[in-house]
């Protein structure tokens, strides 16, 4: 259970960090 819930956490993470650096980088693009 362990495995599965640090690899949820390390997914939700990746997500977070994408949408951020996509918003800095598009800055205001729709």
């Amino acid at each position: 259970m362990g495995t599965v819930l640090r690899a949820t956490l390390l997914y939700l993470v990746v997500m977070i960090l994408l949408r951020i650096t996509r918003s800095g980088t598009t800055s205001h693009r729709p």
